[in-house]
């Protein structure tokens, strides 16, 4: 989490961690509509939102946000690993692939968490994760 935004900001993401870190997506979903409009679109509160989609296995939806994201933040290892997950709940098997291969490609500390990832068994069934 960034510490370039208000304090009023700060607080709502530390309180979305705390319910996220519990499991609890409907309370931190609450506290994401409690920030201001003017951040809604910040890639911390994005990925956050895309947190309580996957946490509520909306796959349609998490789906779309993490391909906006993977759009705009090209750079960013978390948009792929959400884009990844999403992907492979739908059986999107290649696509899901792709999207993890980028995402270890930026940030190479995902390798040992994709394999991990139960939301991504659905390419180890496939058994062609690194191909």
């Amino acid at each position: 989490m960034s510490s370039t935004y208000p304090q009023a900001l700060h607080q709502l993401l530390t309180e979305f961690e705390g319910f996220r870190d519990l499991g609890m997506w409907q309370a931190a979903g609450e506290v994401l509509e409690r920030i201001p409009a003017e951040w809604t679109n910040h890639p911390d509160v994005l990925l956050a939102r895309l947190d309580v989609l996957v946490g509520n296995n909306d796959w349609t939806e998490a789906l779309h946000l993490s391909e906006q994201l993977g759009a705009a933040l090209k750079d960013h290892p978390e948009a792929w690993y959400g884009i990844a997950c999403a992907h492979s709940q739908q059986g999107n098997i290649q696509a899901a692939m792709d999207a993890v291969k980028h995402c270890v490609s930026l940030d190479n500390s995902y390798s040992s968490r994709v394999l991990q990832e139960p939301l991504l068994a659905p390419m180890w069934n496939e058994n062609r994760l690194w191909e």
